[in-house]
């Protein structure tokens, strides 16, 4: 017998400061990122190495701000599973266009990040308003990255879902 999975109406999301964060891979980044941060505002984008990451890299994405807009770059293969909208090489504004509640939510939380160069910590549940997702549960943590190690360029994220069924 199989059980019906319940979706919430609405979205549930809740901010955490990084200290509390509890999925490994984003724990991970979110560690890593202060380190390469030290005691400056954020780290570049260089100092962010590949290979020192590769553990996590399928739950990572990476964001360009290009002429006042946010393009994702680079998106690992938890990021593309999770998302019934494609990511990949696409401006925020172009994925609000066709997903409006979900691509209004990622300017907001992009430009938030972009303006005050602070990281954010995100963990919730997903309800039937956001049916772009195809996951139910999410920890994920926004880290902004710049070349003068104070005016962010880059974004990168760390994310963990629990898939709804079906979806792999």
């Amino acid at each position: 017998m199989s059980m019906a999975l319940h979706i919430p109406a609405g979205t549930e999301v809740d901010f955490v400061p990084l200290a509390e964060l509890q999925k490994p891979a984003v724990k991970f980044i979110s560690s890593y990122w202060l380190a390469q941060r030290g005691d400056r505002k954020l780290p570049s984008r260089g100092e962010i190495r590949p290979r020192e990451v590769a553990s996590v890299l399928p739950h990572m994405a990476l964001l360009k701000i290009e002429d006042g807009d946010f393009v994702y770059r680079v998106v690992g293969d938890a990021v593309v599973r999770a998302f019934a909208v494609p990511l990949q090489n696409r401006r925020v504004t172009e994925i609000a266009r066709g997903s409006p509640v979900f691509g209004t939510a990622l300017q907001a939380m992009f430009l938030g990040i972009a303006g005050n160069g602070e990281p954010l910590a995100l963990r919730g549940t997903v309800g039937r308003d956001f049916p772009e997702a195809n996951f139910t549960d999410f920890e994920n943590v926004f880290l902004p990255l710049g070349e003068d190690h104070e005016t962010v360029d880059h974004i990168l994220t760390a994310s963990t879902y629990t898939m709804r069924p079906n979806f792999r």
